[in-house]
């Protein structure tokens, strides 16, 4: 975690006039989370930025809040906000939480935190200064077992299963300035 607030320190204090690509992902706002990534060129081949996830929804009658904060850099083949092949590792802190009022037991809760680490690889186009990108890739993520539980310690369950790789797909619609 100090890793990823010491990069987004360095990020932001570059000066006004750095190149900049601001991204969200109509996707992912369809399914509910809102991400959105800031790519600030730091070489002629390389981008490096934060992002930045959220999501709040009620699943199998729990409402779920999860956020995730990480860093991610992109390396253009053709050149920085070049229109053309890139690969893009990252790595984010993901951090979920899990809250009930059950009839019976009272308020439950649980909370998890993990990493989720990614590479993708895709394709770039640029007109102007609007933005799409398009890749895939493997997601690699840690979130361990969540525990929820109420306070008085008379109900717990397990839910398991949140470690593991799959493949990531990204479709991000980008602002450059």
């Amino acid at each position: 975690m100090k890793f990823i607030c010491s990069v987004l320190l360095i990020l932001f204090s570059f000066k006004a006039s750095a190149e900049v690509n601001l991204r969200t992902s109509p996707i992912h706002l369809l399914a509910g989370i809102a991400l959105f990534e800031a790519d600030f060129k730091i070489s002629d081949k390389w981008s490096l930025g934060p992002t930045l996830a959220y999501s709040s929804a009620d699943s199998d009658g729990f409402d779920t809040n999860v956020y995730a904060l990480g860093v991610r850099g992109n390396y253009y083949f053709a050149g920085t906000f070049a229109q053309g092949w890139y690969m893009s590792p990252g790595v984010q802190f993901v951090s979920a939480s899990v809250k009930d009022d059950d009839p019976t037991f009272g308020e439950i809760e649980g909370k998890a935190s993990g990493l989720a680490i990614n590479l993708f690889g895709g394709y770039f186009w640029m007109w102007e200064n609007f933005n799409i990108q398009l890749g895939a890739g493997p997601v690699i993520y840690t979130l361990g077992e969540i525990t929820v539980e109420n306070k008085s310690s008379n109900y717990k369950e397990d839910f398991s299963g949140y470690d593991g790789v799959d493949l990531g797909i990204e479709f991000s619609l980008g602002w450059k300035f």
